[in-house]
Order: structure tokens, then sequence, then C-alpha cells
């Protein structure tokens, strides 16, 4: 390790921090300090214990993760042996670890010595060794070895689905985010996402990898105990989710709660008066991008695009190829609405083991993420919805997106979602539902939403309710929605133009 130049797997450089800051932090716990030199001297026995083990280059081993100094030093021990790598949730049911892991071919498991070890899995215990010399070791991964494993949010069997990225698209992943999101040796990053997701993973080994530090906080009371470790840490900057930002933005604590700390947050998740909320609650630095586990992020936009198209998830990351295309697959003009897919070389072509029969977003060298979305002429990406969340309401395409930017643009609206609901009278019809932030009748935004949308495009009606239903990931459950709204009959409205129905959630 000592003398490695090549560039590739994401430690390739630690040797290169070791050698010049030894005794600078890579990685702050509550209870434990661990330098750059210590860092690279635990890789390196980690990596020695576990190829004594058989953990060979090309193999696959699984892991569970704890967000503790020892699991980032396993992670990049193995990474550092060319070990396709399969980040487990020690939370997560046995019975799914052992099916992922299964679907992986994976042949290892890193853990600790008391976590139960599926049947045909050889158990690797977290090694903390620490030579003193360079032990001998396999040469360092080439780029096109698989580098991670990772699980999709669509199944095959109830299981999720998995890809692999190589060290090549590792690395050029990072490349393309650091232009945008810049990340350096003076920076530090507060990991508040665990580590076995694939964001909180991506996020932490970054850190590492541009020379940081990783900054790994202890649980907090209140939003107020997060703003005072990060100004204690000098955290530069950190990686949420929707659901962390929302809670964070509904905090009772002064704001910003994170003043001069950059946020990356990769989402479709996120409403444009969510994103003002939460860079008037949290910090200013909100950077809003997009990407899925299987292919990694694939836009960004910076807190000055959010200032100017705060709907937008801004444009493609470097070596990204993004199309709009209708349902023939003809890509469509700056504009128009249609089917997202995205392309570069390095992507994965399909996924691990599939099920015969069972449906993929990999076709023809494009990477399709389900996504409906339009690009302007400058080339930033507006999501307007997941394909199957489009609602056909007599022949027209109503984009769920447009109404609820457009409820948004009410003073009385804090959040908005709308779905399409079947009836036996109208067929399928669109249903808005509010959560309002102060009274407001529902024709009044009804009256809004055809202004600004003209009534063919609008909702058939708008509901309020006290909150939306969410998924475990944050995302609106739209299902849920659908089948908790119930339609009562028209009311006679004289020898005017009778309303086509009313709505309650």
């Amino acid at each position: 390790m000592a003398g490695e130049t090549e560039e590739g797997w994401l430690g390739c450089r630690v040797p290169e921090y070791a050698r010049r800051k030894p005794d600078a932090p890579a990685i702050l716990a509550a209870d434990e300090t661990v330098s750059w030199g210590d860092f690279a001297r635990r890789v390196l026995g980690a990596a020695a214990d576990f190829h004594a083990q058989g953990v060979v280059p090309g193999t696959t081993a699984a892991i569970l993760l704890r967000d503790r100094p020892q699991d980032l030093v396993a992670l990049f021990a193995l990474q550092r042996l060319g070990a396709a790598t399969l980040c487990l949730d020690p939370d997560e049911p046995p019975a799914l670890s052992a099916a992922l892991a299964e679907r992986a071919g994976a042949r290892f498991l890193v853990a600790d010595r008391d976590d139960p070890v599926p049947p045909g899995l050889a158990a690797v215990a977290m090694a903390d060794t620490r030579p003193q010399d360079d032990p001998p070791l396999p040469p360092p991964p080439g780029l096109d070895m698989v580098s991670f494993v990772s699980r999709s949010s669509g199944t095959t069997g109830g299981i999720p689905k998995l890809s692999t990225a190589t060290f090549r698209l590792a690395l050029l992943r990072g490349r393309g985010l650091l232009e945008r999101f810049r990340r350096g040796e003076d920076d530090r990053y507060l990991k508040l996402v665990r580590i076995a997701f694939s964001f909180g993973r991506n996020a932490a080994t970054r850190a590492l990898e541009n020379g940081g530090t990783i900054l790994l906080p202890p649980p907090f009371r209140d939003a107020g105990g997060l703003t005072a470790y990060a100004a204690r840490t000098g955290a530069t900057w950190t990686a949420l989710t929707p659901v962390h930002l929302r809670d964070l933005a509904a905090a009772d604590a002064p704001a910003p709660i994170l003043p001069g700390v950059r946020i990356l947050c990769s989402t479709a998740a996120l409403s444009p008066t969510e994103i003002r909320r939460i860079r008037e609650r949290v910090s200013a630095g909100l950077h809003v991008g997009y990407g899925t586990n299987e292919v990694g992020g694939l836009t960004l936009a910076l807190p000055g695009d959010l200032d100017e198209r705060p709907e937008s998830v801004g444009r493609v990351l470097a070596g990204v190829t993004v199309e709009v295309v209708d349902a023939d697959g003809a890509p469509l003009p700056a504009g128009r609405v249609g089917e997202l897919r995205f392309r570069r070389p390095e992507f994965p072509t399909g996924y691990v083991d599939p099920a015969p029969g069972s449906s993929s977003r990999f076709a023809g060298g494009w990477y399709y993420p389900g996504d409906v979305g339009m690009l302007d002429a400058d080339g930033y990406v507006f999501l307007k919805g997941r394909l199957d969340d489009v609602i056909n309401v007599g022949g027209r395409k109503l984009y769920p997106a447009d109404i609820e930017a457009q409820l948004a643009r009410h003073p009385a609206v804090a959040e908005a979602a709308a779905v399409g609901v079947a009836t036996a009278r109208e067929g399928m019809i669109a249903v808005a539902v509010a959560v309002l932030r102060r009274p407001c009748p529902p024709e009044e935004l009804l009256r809004h939403c055809r202004a600004g949308l003209g009534p063919a495009h609008s909702p058939h009606a708008v509901v309020v309710a006290d909150a939306l239903p969410r998924t475990p990931l944050g995302k609106i459950d739209r299902v849920a929605i659908a089948g908790a709204i119930k339609l009562e009959p028209p009311r006679p409205a004289g020898r005017g133009r009778r309303p086509a129905g009313q709505a309650t959630p």
C-alpha cells in the first residue's frame, strides 16, 4: 500500500494522506479519534486479515455496517482487496440479509463475532490490527472490477433487485459530483445518514477519498444539540434525506440550524415550498440532486440554480447524457414532457441474478429510472412524477408535479399531492390533497389551480388533510392517499353548471 500510485479504488490516496498528515484526524467519533496514519495502518491490517481468511480479488463479500470507525476500516479493507462489497443493515431481518447475500453471490460476511451468519457464508470478524510494516497483499483492484453491489427500489420475488458498480464508475461518479459539490482535505463531513444505505455510504467514503474528516456524532436530543455539535466540531458539509430535512425544518430551534454547512440531498421528493423552507430554517447551502441506487447521482442543482429554478433538480453531472422520450422511445425537444432516460458507458447493463421475466430499467444502453420529466433549453431537468403516477383523464395526461407545484404557490398551502381516483361515473379523475398552514376553502384552492393550469389540466377536486402519508423513504404514499379518498355524489346546482363532485379524505 505504501507504494501504490494507481488511481482507481476509493482509498487509493489513503497512503498519501497518511504520509503527508499522519496525525490529522480522519475520523472523529464520540469516544475515539482515528488519525490518518492510524486509519491507513488499520485498513492494511484488516485487509491482510481478510485476505488470510480467503477474501481475494473478485469475490463478493457482505458486510454489516454500524457507523463505527471499525466499520469504515473494514469497508475500505474490502475495497482494497478488490472484493465486490454488499452493504447490509444490521437492523433489517436476518432473513432479508441472507436473501440479499445469496442473490449477490456473496461468499463471506464481515460482521461482529456475535452476529448471526446465514448458511453458506463464511464468517469474517471485524479486524482491528495495526501492522508496523506493509503486509503482503495482492495488487490494487483494476478499474473494471466490481466495487459495490447495491440494492434498488424494485424487487424480484419480494427481495430488492441488485446492481453492480465498477471501480471505474465509482471513480467517475465522484469526479462528476466533485465539480459541482466541492469537498477537500479541509472539509469535515457530518455523518447523519447511516453508511449501510447507499446514499450514506457514498457520502462517507467520498469524504475520506478526498482527504477530509468524518464526524461520527452521538445521538442528539434535539436540533439545538445538532447545531452545537456542528459548530464545535467545525462541520462543513453533510448529506441528508428528505425525511431528515423535513424534520429539521419543522424543529423548534433557532434558524438556521446548520449555518454555513453545505447540504447534499439526492431526492425527487421535495417540493419548491419545502426547499424554500429548508433553506430558511436549516441551511442556505442546500444542493438538490437526483439519482438512484442503481447508477448513483444523475443531476445536481446548486443554491444559485434553486434561486432561479426551484422546481428543477439541476443539470446532469459530467459524463451523463439525458433524453426525454415519447412512448415509442423517440427523443422529444426541450419543453416537452416524456419519460426520462440516462446513459453513460460505465453504467451497468442489467440486474444481478434477475428472475425470469422480471422487468429491467436497463435497455439499449440506456437507464430508465421510471420518472416523467422535462428538459428546458438550458439543460435543466424538471421531474413531473413517476411514470406509474401519471393520471390519464379522458385521454389527457395530468402530471402530479404540475398540480402540486401550482397548489404550493398558494399562500395557505404547506404541501400537496395529486393522485388518480377511479370512479364509476367519470372514470379516472385527478384529486389533489392539500395540507394547509392556515384555513382556506377547498373551492378557493380549486379556482387557484384552474387559474394557473387551465380547467383541462386541473384536479377534479381539492380536499384538505392534516398530513400526507409517506413511505419509510419519505416519498409521498400515493396509494394510501388514493385509497383514503371518498367521493360524494354530485349535488344539484340550479340551472348553472353542476359541480363535478365532492371529495373527502
